[in-house]
């Protein structure tokens, strides 16, 4: 989306091509406002469930160390202290 169809969006203006945009995104407009509208339960799911949003939205399945690999990040991310992580994993694993 270019600059200027996002700052007509922004400003409600209905001859920017960004109101369909927002309608693919989940995104309505209701009175001047931009409001999300609720998310799916299988997206809900994807939130929380690592191995499932991975299966969902890539088709790939995930294996043990992956799913350990990823839940190390978010808790670093998670941490209220500064974290650096350094994880050695295979070539062509996904990183």
């Amino acid at each position: 989306m270019s600059n200027s169809t996002a700052y007509r969006f922004e400003r409600g203006d209905p001859t920017s091509g960004g109101l369909e945009a927002a309608a693919v995104l989940g995104i309505s407009v209701v009175g001047g406002n931009l409001v999300a509208q609720p998310l799916s339960p299988e997206a809900q799911q994807a939130l929380e469930d690592f191995s499932y949003f991975r299966l969902r939205y890539f088709g790939r399945k995930s294996l043990p160390w992956q799913e350990r690999a990823a839940y190390e990040v978010l808790r670093s991310i998670e941490s209220r202290d500064r974290e650096y992580v350094v994880m050695n994993e295979p070539p062509g694993s996904g990183k």
